[in-house]
């Protein structure tokens, strides 16, 4: 029997001739991780783009978005595309900034995390393959937050932060907020200990794994990408993901996180020629 068509279950925020930026949901791979596997988003791109496959493009996701990671995800359309706004990622031109929902409180208003980053079974820490950790060998890793707001739901501390990578480590901010006493609600590796995850993959999800992660995914965001292109500047911003909102005091937020239609914003860059 042959395999049903991947769902287009993401939208579109904001599309050039030479770029899409795709509001990714949650729990949609972006790749195929194996053949035959799972409907992705790479495949729905390319459905969506195929015009643009036909006369040559190539449909290429300049970074990348975990399975249950949501939000923004810029994608080119052609080689050209492709290559510059990956050798902008590379140089630090384009800004991305997540959401993430928070168990407990921080101490500051903004820190900045450094800690290099690997795979924990590379040096034995773990049982758990994917897991990475904190480690003097591993890849430099550099991480900005910033608190939004504070709040209690049902008497337990949570804080919704605004986290600003410099570097695009697998994990990273996952790893960089539990290393901040803030694990990420939701997170079946970093949040409660990595039994939990491999409790998950014996039972899958139960009720005793949810009453303690408090979401089916971890609660990180792809927020707002910023970056130039052609000498125009682009600022895609989405909202709040609504699976988050029963865990969300709103009358704590800032009034531009509140629910409301997304929003994409573009402008002429200053630095740009007549």
């Amino acid at each position: 029997m042959q395999a049903a068509s991947p769902p287009l279950d993401f939208s579109i925020r904001l599309e050039t001739e030479d770029f899409a930026v795709i509001e990714k949901p949650p729990g949609l791979l972006v790749h195929p991780t194996k053949p035959n596997s799972e409907p992705t988003l790479l495949e729905g791109l390319k459905a969506l783009f195929c015009y643009e496959e036909t006369i040559g493009g190539i449909v290429t996701p300049i970074h990348r978005l975990d399975r249950e990671t949501s939000g923004l995800l810029l994608v080119a359309k052609n080689h050209h595309a492709a290559s510059s706004l990956s050798q902008a990622m590379q140089n630090g031109l384009i800004q991305k900034n997540y959401l993430a929902l928070c168990f407990g409180w921080p101490t500051e208003h903004r820190w900045e995390v450094e800690g290099p980053i690997l795979k924990a079974s590379s040096v034995g820490q773990s049982k758990v393959w994917l897991r990475r950790t904190l480690h003097p060998n591993g890849k430099p890793a550099h991480t900005f937050f910033t608190t939004i707001a504070c709040f209690q739901i049902e008497m337990e501390k949570f804080s919704l932060i605004l986290a600003t990578p410099t570097t695009g480590r697998t994990h990273q901010i996952r790893i960089h907020l539990a290393k901040s006493n803030l694990p990420i609600v939701g997170d079946k590796v970093y949040a409660r200990g990595e039994e939990w995850f491999l409790h998950f993959l014996e039972k899958g999800l139960t009720n005793d794994l949810l009453n303690s992660l408090k979401l089916p995914r971890h609660a990180l965001h792809s927020f707002r990408l910023t970056f130039e292109h052609k000498g125009i500047y682009y600022d895609v911003i989405s909202e709040l993901p609504t699976d988050w909102l029963p865990l969300v005091d709103l009358n704590s937020l800032p009034s531009y996180l509140l629910p409301k239609p997304l929003t994409s914003h573009f402008c002429p860059s200053p630095n740009a020629k007549n």
